[in-house]
């Protein structure tokens, strides 16, 4: 890149061990990370760690065929695709998705949300009593592998519909657990309403 106009800048994920989000995948397995206060974005790696494309200020179109620009932000042309295991929330009508990751108990809870947009509130309800959490397909290591308690929720609120999963190792009482997953599920169904 050369020096003329204005400076790329990269935007990092929340963080691997921490948490991380992905909004819809380019068709170079990335994802979209965050959108800057400027409109740069970072494509990354499927994992959110590491990796990626660079999009300077100003050019807020992802350098690949399946982005587009809608209202200044960059926006996935299939963004359902990355979680949808086979193929059910498209026919439930998913217009894009965020996944955040989370970790409690010194990395003994883990918890996995997914934020679907759906067309409409009827459709948002409908899509969350019918979701599985095998419709669902999770990035490697965003669960405890070999969990002693797995737990998951599918609620709506306005358009949105928000799935809650929940991982734990034995070292966690299935008591605190299911309180983790309550709390964390209402906190995100509140925050919609509220926004």
């Amino acid at each position: 890149m050369g020096d003329s106009g204005p400076k790329p800048q990269w935007v990092e994920s929340a963080g691997c061990a921490r948490g991380s989000s992905r909004l819809g995948r380019a068709d170079d397995g990335g994802s979209i990370d965050d959108v800057s206060d400027e409109g740069s974005v970072a494509v990354g790696a499927a994992d959110g760690c590491g990796g990626g494309q660079l999009v300077s200020a100003g050019d807020r179109t992802a350098r690949s065929a399946a982005t587009h620009t809608i209202g200044g932000l960059a926006r996935g042309g299939v963004w359902c695709d990355p979680i949808d295991q086979s193929g059910k929330l498209a026919g439930l009508g998913c217009r894009y998705a965020a996944e955040l990751e989370l970790s409690a108990e010194a990395g003994g809870v883990r918890f996995l949300q997914f934020i679907l947009a759906m067309p409409d509130a009827a459709t948002a309800t409908t899509a969350a009593a019918e979701i599985d959490d095998t419709d669902l397909k999770a990035r490697p290591g965003s669960r405890i592998e070999n969990y002693a308690t797995g737990k998951w929720k599918a609620g709506a609120q306005d358009q949105f519909v928000v799935i809650t999963m929940v991982t734990a190792t034995a070292a966690v009482d299935t008591a605190l657990v299911n309180k983790y997953l309550g709390y964390r599920h209402a906190d995100i169904l509140g925050a919609i309403a509220f926004r």
